[in-house]
This record gives structure tokens, sequence and C-alpha cells, in this order.
């Protein structure tokens, strides 16, 4: 006669099971609260970290965070860091420069940099030029930001607003109605 087993053996077998399987989930729960922990702790090591170097190296920061964030998180850091919710005459450090202004959208690729200046902006602290050579015009301006914008205060203008086009880090350009000029126009970092 073979041997079957009895229903005993079967709820011994089945109790072997579930506490294994019980063990399992255990070990499960367990890994998964010691992998939060160390997520937590290193969460916090690196607010520290940014916190740190916010004092230490407000740059540095900034770029940190432009990289690492984009640029509309870099632009709202940089307004509270530098006081920008104010109008002010020292102007963000990536609008300084020469920007040719264009009828037209362009399509261009990252970090490219215009080698003609047709149709100048530049933009000073405390002061936008327009133009080249007789026909430079040069308006005495106040910077601030709200939001995703730069406003300038000029004199004789008003206030302009200067909307940017950003793709993950970078500008890609400009928007503005530049001051004294009634349509807008389509500004792009330029070399000479």
């Amino acid at each position: 006669m073979p041997f079957l087993p009895s229903a005993r053996h079967h709820a011994a077998r089945r109790r072997i099971a579930l506490k294994r399987l019980m063990r399992g989930a255990a070990i499960a729960v367990a890994l998964t609260v010691v992998y939060l922990g160390f997520l937590a702790a290193q969460n916090h090591e690196a607010r520290l970290y940014f916190e740190k170097l916010r004092q230490d190296d407000p740059a540095r920061y900034l770029d940190d965070v432009r990289k690492r964030e984009g640029f509309a998180s870099y632009l709202d850091k940089l307004r509270l860091l530098e006081g920008y919710e104010h109008f002010q005459t020292k102007a963000p450090a990536f609008l300084l420069g020469r920007w040719t202004l264009r009828k037209q959208p362009e399509r261009i690729t990252p970090g490219y940099v215009f080698p003609d200046c047709a149709n100048p902006i530049a933009f000073q602290d405390g002061q936008v030029d327009i133009g080249s050579g007789d026909k430079r015009q040069e308006i005495t301006t106040l910077y601030s930001i709200s939001g995703h914008d730069i406003w300038l205060s000029t004199v004789g203008y008003g206030l302009v607003k200067v909307g940017i086009v950003a793709y993950a880090a970078g500008i890609d350009h400009l928007e503005l109605v530049p001051p004294g000029q009634g349509t807008r126009a389509y500004a792009y970092l330029c070399g000479n």
C-alpha cells in the first residue's frame, strides 16, 4: 500500500512554507526600511552641502542649481539670493554682453553664438545700448526679475519686459520690444 500523507503532514508543510514566506517578507521590509533611511540621510547631507555652498560660494551654488534643476529654478534662486526682487543697477551676469536683434526666431544649436552683431543690443550694469555707431543709443536702466522674466526700468521708455526662452540649463534667446522700437525682437548672443 502506497504511503499517503496525512492531513497533519500537509498542515505541517503549510506552516513551514508560511514561516519561510513570513521570514522573507520581514527581511524585505527590513531592507526597504534600511534603504529608505539611507536615502533620507543622503538627502539630508545634500541639503546641508547646498546650504553651505549657497553661503560660502553663491556663484558656484547658482551654477550648480542651473545645471541640476534648470534655468527657471536658477532664475528664481538668483532673484532671491542677489536681491533682484527690487530694481538695481547691476545686470544679471547671464544677461551681460552683446546680443543681436532678429525680427524672427532662429533655430540654433545650444551654445551657439552669432559671429556678427548686426542690430546689436548690449546689456551692461546700469544701462542698455541699442544700435551701433552714430545710431547707438545709451539708455539708463535698472534690472529686476519677476517670475521667468527680466524687467528693465528705463529712463524715457518706462518698463520693458525681457522674456527668457531657455532649454534645460541654457538660454536659447531673449524676447523683447526694445526701448524706442515698436515691434517684438528676438535677441541672440553674438560675438563682435
